[in-house]
């Protein structure tokens, strides 16, 4: 992913590198024109000509830089723009099933804050090639003027290097270690807000959640930080010592053996204070924190590789409105554990049809598989046997997805309505909100929701407005009513389900409303896995 991208770059970055030597040399010839002005000129003022390539170098000087650093901008968030767009697209593809063994936290960290390092890391970068740029132009200008004090300045900086190195690689495997911590202080964060309403109802479960959980996982990610800013905090330490030796042989020890002059001495001076020895240090630990969300990355990616795509990629480009009969023939599916594959569900030879104008409620008892049984049917698990025909001619139901509308148990509401081709039927819309109590509490602006702070009850019932507004011929609704105020639950069972069938749609509703049976056109049942005919 990250290869490719940069790949696609490349004329660009090759573009920008140009640029970049070509500062360089502008910058070069602006510090000789001062190291020639400061030692050979001075105290006479320079000739014209002297001045007028400084202020000529001066303008191409601030022209190149000013499209360098735009350049670099552009190329790099554009870089980062599609890393972050490919590694959601990836995650799109994925089908269900796999999706769901995914490690979710580290799908956040990647999208958030591996991506928003990189983002801070751009000016970071541009102002170390900046100031690598200076130190290069200085470092050739001292080996014009003193090749001895150059040697001395390599020695000592090759000295410091090492150590600097040292320091660094072993904090950078300690950030490594930190973002892992950082993984799972995020989930037991997430575990807070989940779970909160568990963690509020038993105080003894709470305080062993936070003592034993949370408080060791952020304990753990401090340490780890501490010990990894240490080191780099020793690496710096390190470094303004070295920075300071490098002044030792041009003050101290060259002009008194005779081997620079005064006049040398103070050119040196002036082009080692160029040096911004400070910014370099500050940002090559920055630069350490970028490789390891590089290559973070660059782990989720391998592991989004492994996961096997979704086939809705497959659609057909010709679509189905409607159907007379959609069966389902011995479908068969196995849910297997990550680790050893060990089958520990499964559904065996389901076999039904639907048909419009029908409603159909499934019961059964917890894990008996009517929420599995739900996202085989609309296709959102693949079947592992069996077949399924619509109007008589087999198909692959996972590229007639678009049949269905769903409300599962777990939904997730959106601000906004996507998926609509046409305007959104804003009378429909105003008369749904009034009749599901939710008129007064928001209004749908600008294209999107005024809120959905909302309680359950109400974010079900905006659900089932959204569902409404998408028309589709099949309508899927997993314990819907399940906590609803009785008048919606009323209106649930005697009207809505009602008005779908009267307008052609297929309802397949899980419930446990023994009360409202007999409104259903047909009863199912489910029991460890099997599928099974009331009425």
């Amino acid at each position: 992913m990250i290869k490719e991208i940069i790949k696609k770059y490349s004329n660009d970055i090759r573009h920008y590198l140009l640029w970049t030597a070509a500062f360089y040399l502008v910058d070069l010839v602006l510090t000789l024109l001062i190291i020639h002005v400061l030692v050979h000129i001075l105290p006479d003022p320079p000739c014209i000509r002297v001045k007028m390539l400084y202020a000529t170098s001066l303008i191409i000087y601030f022209l190149i830089y000013r499209y360098s650093q735009k350049k670099g901008v552009d190329i790099a968030e554009n870089i980062l723009c599609e890393v972050r767009e490919t590694i959601i697209e990836n995650i799109r593809k994925c089908d269900l099933q796999s999706f769901e063994k995914i490690d979710k936290s580290g799908g956040y960290n990647a999208i958030t804050l591996e991506t928003q390092i990189l983002s801070e890391g751009i000016q970071k970068f541009q102002h170390l090639i900046e100031e690598f740029n200076y130190t290069l132009t200085a470092g050739i200008v001292i080996l014009i003027i003193s090749p001895i004090s150059f040697w001395f300045i390599i020695g000592i900086i090759s000295c410091a290097a090492s150590i600097y190195s040292y320091y660094i690689l072993k904090a950078k495997k300690l950030i490594h270690e930190a973002r892992k911590k950082e993984k799972e202080l995020f989930a037991a964060s997430h575990d807070v807000i989940s779970g909160f309403k568990s963690l509020k109802l038993n105080d003894q479960k709470n305080d062993d959640f936070y003592h034993q959980s949370l408080k060791l996982k952020s304990a753990d990610n401090r340490r780890i930080r501490i010990k990894a800013e240490n080191l780099l905090i020793q690496s710096n330490v390190y470094s303004i010592m070295f920075e300071f030796s490098i002044y030792l042989p041009i003050v101290f020890i060259l002009p008194y053996m005779k081997l620079i002059s005064t006049d040398i001495m103070i050119a040196l001076m002036t082009l080692v204070l160029l040096i911004s020895f400070g910014i370099i240090r500050n940002t090559i630990p920055f630069i350490v924190r970028i490789g390891v969300s590089i290559e973070r990355l660059i782990l989720l990616e391998q592991t989004l590789k492994k996961v096997p795509e979704d086939k809705l990629i497959n659609v057909p480009t010709q679509r189905i409105k409607s159907f007379k009969e959609i069966q389902y023939d011995n479908i068969g599916f196995n849910y297997s554990n990550n680790s050893d594959f060990s089958t520990f569900f499964f559904l065996e030879d389901i076999s039904f049809s639907i048909y419009p104008e029908e409603i159909i409620f499934i019961s059964g008892g917890n894990g008996s598989g009517k929420s599995t049984l739900l996202k085989v049917i609309t296709g959102l698990y693949d079947s592992s046997s069996g077949s399924t025909y619509i109007n008589g001619k087999e198909v692959d139901i996972t590229q007639y997805r678009y049949l269905f509308s769903a409300i599962f148990t777990d939904f997730h509401l959106f601000d906004r309505l996507y998926g609509f081709k046409h305007d959104i039927d804003q009378k429909k819309l105003k008369d749904l909100l009034k009749i599901m109590d939710l008129d007064q509490k928001l209004s749908y602006e600008d294209n999107r929701f005024s809120t959905l702070d909302l309680s359950s009850g109400q974010k079900k019932r905006l659900a089932m407005i959204v569902s409404l507004l998408e028309d589709k011929p099949i309508y899927i609704f997993d314990e819907w009513a399940a906590d609803q105020m009785p008048q919606f639950r009323e209106y649930f069972y005697h009207q809505l389900l009602p008005d779908l069938r009267h307008n052609g749609k297929c309802v397949i509703a899980v419930t446990h409303d023994d009360d409202y049976y007999h409104t259903a056109d047909r009863m199912l049942q489910m029991d460890f896995g099997c599928l099974k005919q009331m009425r």
